[in-house]
């Protein structure tokens, strides 16, 4: 494998030294979405559209949202 490029972000590391708290993170995380979500809705904002950004996984690239109260 490659080396990361100068100025990569690599939030976590990895290897022997990685964060501890990765797991953690990620775990908030989804409870964060979670908690947003039960009281707003997010759609894709007008003449957005969802172009997947391939790399070690699919993830949509810049999708704008518009939160509106539940």
């Amino acid at each position: 494998a490659k080396p990361p490029a100068r100025g990569a972000f690599l939030p976590f590391a990895a290897g022997r030294r990685k964060c501890i708290g990765e797991d953690f993170a990620f775990t908030e995380a989804v409870l964060a979405l979670a908690a947003v979500s039960t009281r707003w809705i997010l759609r894709p904002a007008p003449g957005s559209h969802v172009r997947p950004s391939v790399g070690a996984t699919m993830a949509p690239q810049d999708l704008r949202m518009i939160p509106t109260a539940r």
